[in-house]
């Protein structure tokens, strides 16, 4: 397996190429690289931690089934560095509690912890921050960039919550039934939202400010059955705007505004302003 950093020469934005070359035995080999390159902080932080381990035992067990040649004295500095790169200091108060002793805050910290004793170069954050407090989310965010900029990380970071994702991604990606229906950089699609799901999610949005007023997101019915996907548009049942041609037709994906869009209303915007 080969990860590589690569740079683009325009936007100057990097990302992470992920090759996988490998066979029998090998894929086990690989695997074990790749999971030491790519970890993962998963929503649920009760579920996803071992409740018979203390935090110690549970922030080893990465470096265990890596089998990295590390003497002990190795592995306990890499556990006291990981539990204060998640700020979990001092590491002694911490470090034999087991995870029904720590609040929700605590454990995500500690997810965030052994995810991070690999020192792995790409980070997926899966809803980090939808089972805490409003109080607790803003400081794992803060966390979270302090890592990404510190360590050199990438970070994959997977949301519902559009209101937190301006600060903290450079570039946002909306999918829609396992496709992708608008990405770019993330202030360009938040201000300047093109497809009518995304406008429908910036809709339901809350706000902080009681003055801020919104139009009332236009969005009809339920989600259409993952296993039967829709023809054409896989949003179209549910637009408000749909034409004849998205129940048909899968949309192309084109630039408009600085982002890419897959929906056919901005080419025939587009096509009926240039013959007006």
């Amino acid at each position: 397996m080969r990860l590589t950093l690569v740079t683009n020469p325009r936007t100057k934005s990097r990302h992470i190429r992920i090759a996988v070359h490998a066979v029998g035995i090998g894929i086990i080999i690989c695997m074990r690289a790749f999971h030491k390159n790519v970890q993962m902080i998963f929503l649920d932080s009760y579920g996803s931690l071992n409740p018979q381990h203390n935090i110690g035992e549970i922030i080893k067990r990465p470096l265990i089934y890596q089998k990295l040649a590390l003497s002990n004295v190795d592995i306990q500095d890499r556990i006291h560095d990981a539990l204060e790169m998640a700020d979990l200091t001092p590491v002694e108060n911490f470090i034999k509690k087991f995870p029904h002793q720590l609040s929700g805050g605590q454990r995500q910290r500690v997810c965030i912890a052994r995810a991070m004793v690999l020192r792995p170069r790409l980070l997926i954050a899966d809803e980090p921050i939808s089972m805490l407090d409003v109080s607790i989310k803003w400081s794992i965010i803060r966390l979270l960039k302090s890592l990404v900029k510190s360590q050199n990380l990438a970070m994959i970071y997977v949301t519902h919550d559009l209101a937190s994702v301006g600060s903290i991604c450079d570039r946002l990606a909306i999918m829609y039934l396992g496709q992708f229906v608008e990405t770019g950089l993330t202030q360009s699609v938040l201000q300047s939202a093109q497809h009518p799901y995304t406008k429908a999610l910036l809709a339901s949005t809350p706000s902080i400010d009681p003055d801020v007023k919104r139009k009332a997101a236009r969005i009809l019915g339920g989600i259409p059955d993952a296993i039967n996907i829709p023809k054409g548009c896989r949003f179209h049942p549910r637009c408000p705007d749909r034409l004849d041609i998205c129940q048909v037709q899968t949309p192309p994906s084109h630039i408009k505004i600085g982002h890419d869009v897959q929906c056919h209303l901005p080419i025939f915007e587009n096509y009926g302003r240039s013959n007006s």
